[in-house]
Formats: C-alpha cells, sequence, structure tokens
C-alpha cells in the first residue's frame, strides 16, 4: 500500500465542504500520470468558475490540503487570496462536484441530460479518468464532504471499464464540438480587415463583422458575383462598408469563417 502526507496552506480557505478524491489500484500508479489527473482536475475546476464570471467574479483554484494512506486519497479545497476571500467563493466546491457528476454520467450514457460541456472539459476530464482506466482493478470514487458535520454526499464511483467509457465518450464529444455549426445572418454589416483584389482568390481576405465578433474572421465568398460587386467598386474598400448576407462557421461558439453570400450594398466609413 502506498501511503504520503501532502499539507498545504495558501491564502483563506473559503469551503465548508472539502472534494475527496480516492484512487484505488492494484499496480504502482505512474507518479506523471496521478500528477496529471490531478492538475487536470485542477484546471476543470478553474475552468468552469471562469465560464461563469457573474455568480464567481473572483478567481479560485483547487489546493491539496492532504494525501492519505489507503491507495491514494486527496483531500481538495477551494482557496482564494485573503484579500478576495468572500460570500462569492463558497459553494464552489459542491457546485462543481455537481457539474462534474453530471458530466461523467452524460459520456457513460447520452440519453442522460446533457450539462454545458466545452472541449477542454472533455479533455480534463478524460485526463482524469486515465490511472484508473489503464489497470482493470482500479476504482475512483468522488465525494464531497462537509467538513463542519461530517455529511458524505458520493458524487462519483467509478471502475476501470467506466473510466475507459468516459475516455471514450468525452473525445468523441470533443470531435463533435470542434465540428464548424454554421448560422446564417441576413444585411449585416461588413468592414474589410484584409483583402485580395482578385475574384478567384480563395485566400487572404479578412473581415470585421461587429455584431458577430469584435475579431477579423477569414472571408469566404461563395460566388464570384459577390467579390466582383466589390472588387468593381470605385473607391477604397477599406474606407467603406458593405451590407452582406452570411453564413457563419463557429467552433465553440466562435466565429471561424464568413462566408459571404450575397453584398447588397456598400456606403463610405463616416470620419
Amino acid at each position: 500500500m502506498r501511503e504520503s502526507i501532502l499539507t498545504e496552506e495558501v491564502g483563506q480557505e473559503t469551503e465548508t465542504e472539502k472534494l475527496v478524491v480516492h484512487f484505488k489500484y492494484s499496480t504502482p500508479l505512474e507518479l506523471n500520470e496521478f500528477a496529471s489527473a490531478m492538475a487536470a482536475l485542477g484546471d476543470n475546476f478553474k475552468h468552469n468558475l471562469e465560464s461563469d464570471p457573474l455568480r464567481y467574479p473572483y478567481e479560485g483554484s483547487l489546493y491539496i490540503k492532504e494525501i492519505r494512506p489507503g491507495s491514494i486519497i486527496v483531500d481538495l479545497f477551494s482557496y482564494a487570496p485573503i484579500v478576495l476571500a468572500s460570500a462569492e467563493h463558497v459553494g464552489t466546491v459542491i457546485t462543481y462536484a455537481s457539474k462534474l457528476k453530471g458530466m461523467v454520467e452524460y459520456f457513460l450514457d447520452k440519453r442522460k441530460p446533457k450539462p454545458p460541456i466545452t472541449r477542454a472539459d472533455c479533455l480534463q476530464v478524460a485526463e482524469v479518468m486515465k490511472p484508473i482506466a489503464r489497470d482493470e482493478a482500479a476504482q475512483i470514487n468522488v465525494n464531497v464532504v462537509n467538513t463542519g458535520n461530517g455529511t458524505v454526499i458520493n458524487h462519483i464511483h467509478l471502475d476501470s471499464r467506466g473510466a475507459q467509457k468516459v475516455i471514450r465518450s468525452a473525445m468523441n464529444e470533443k470531435n463533435i464540438l470542434e465540428q464548424p455549426v454554421p448560422a446564417e445572418f441576413k444585411s449585416v454589416v461588413l468592414r474589410f480587415y484584409q483583402a485580395r483584389n482578385k475574384t478567384k482568390t480563395k485566400t487572404g481576405d479578412r473581415g470585421i463583422i461587429e455584431n458577430i465578433s469584435k475579431s477579423h474572421v477569414k472571408l469566404q465568398f461563395v460566388n464570384d458575383k459577390a467579390k466582383d460587386k466589390i472588387i468593381k467598386e470605385k473607391g477604397n474598400p477599406f474606407q467603406r462598408l458593405y451590407l452582406v448576407d452570411v453564413r457563419v462557421d463557429k467552433v465553440e461558439n466562435r466565429p471561424v469563417l464568413y462566408k459571404i453570400m450575397a453584398v447588397h450594398n456598400s456606403w463610405p466609413i463616416q470620419g
């Protein structure tokens, strides 16, 4: 049986709950694999707090309070710098544990309700499961323990096969999230950021449509007529605004390609 104790105090403890992660394994657990799993869990906790800035306006992280005997049992707390510790941090551990449980249940059975999941969630949850997936006799338990009254809430219990299924499903979900999701907008205003002055050129054009994104995005004209209308028009295209119909390809809700379907009108940018 492998045993070790590690205690760390950083800033101010902001929770009445702790997240207890219990790894049970039959073969030696590689240090790098364990460290990667713990880092992924910490990253996922932070990622989910950052995705809800209105509820959690301050930075939060998980810290190791103690590693106890019994295969590996890790007690994790949420800490914040003393100057930031406030009511906004209370409940972050139990809220995150519920989100983690929802993601794992969905990865195990796609008929279960799907929580909000990002590409980062898929990668990080899969990384947490790797030490369990490779050991056929391994198990993982993730509990929330109230440090005041000792109440235990069991959120996750998985064996090796379950961990393997979570990894496969999470990677499939990641691949789906990486596929462009189209959306169409009619009569929106386009401003060129970069342009090529040849109709047949398929690369190099970039533009900004501010009611979709403040960033410049790659442009693709679906037909020569649309780009011809811009090239043959008098004046500097960088000094004009264009009313266009556009199909937007998004990855993780971020526009990656504007497909210009039609150009209706243009007018000078007012200085």
